[in-house]
């Protein structure tokens, strides 16, 4: 089928189905097919409207820094369609941001169960260690990371302030150098 017949067989307009192609429920065009190819399987995207909406809605709130608002429909969307990796990460990253470390970690750690190497997972599990004080986690996590991705600033930031907070300056302002090579502008690294 082709595209222009999908829409009209849905109703719905290419934006509705490029929103639902990026939330995995629709496939793509191939160089093969002018057509959308929809995997065995996969949701029907009228089924899914009501995810879509949510996602949005929620998306909107975290865009904005509402974060409590967001935090109760990402946990319907997740009881609805519990594989999606976008809402749990974005229902971790609301919960760190509230400093709910336990939960934000469970969120990532939900992410890693079917994809390991996550690396924004990762980090944020490594991140979520270091709030809570967790050093030998943290620092584990951290190094882990930038085994797979020496250039992940964040990490490197992060592990910078994981040696000054046990008063190891040195290895910490290596670290802080490291992030300023990677990202000049990073305003956290130069105040350290």
């Amino acid at each position: 089928r082709g595209l222009g017949d999908v829409y009209k067989r849905q109703g719905l307009s290419s934006q509705q189905l490029d929103k639902l192609r990026s939330l995995g429920y629709v496939g793509s065009s191939t160089a093969h097919s002018r057509g959308v190819i929809v995997p065995s399987g996969a949701a029907d995207p009228k089924d899914k409207q009501g995810v879509y909406q949510m996602i949005s809605s929620s998306s909107q709130d975290v865009a904005a820094g509402r974060y409590i608002q967001a935090v109760p429909v990402l946990e319907r969307v997740l009881q609805v369609e519990p594989n999606m990796r976008m809402a749990w990460s974005m229902l971790g990253r609301c919960y760190f941001q509230l400093d709910r470390f336990d939960p934000a970690k469970r969120a990532f750690q939900e992410i890693l169960k079917k994809q390991p190497q996550n690396l924004d997972a990762q980090f944020y599990v490594a991140a979520c260690d270091y709030r809570q004080k967790n050093w030998v986690a943290s620092e584990a996590g951290f190094k882990k990371l930038l085994q797979q991705d020496r250039s992940f600033a964040a990490a490197h930031l992060y592990l910078g302030f994981l040696y000054q907070a046990e008063g190891d300056k040195g290895s910490a302002l290596a670290r802080f150098q490291r992030v300023l090579e990677l990202e000049p502008e990073n305003e956290d690294a130069h105040a350290k």
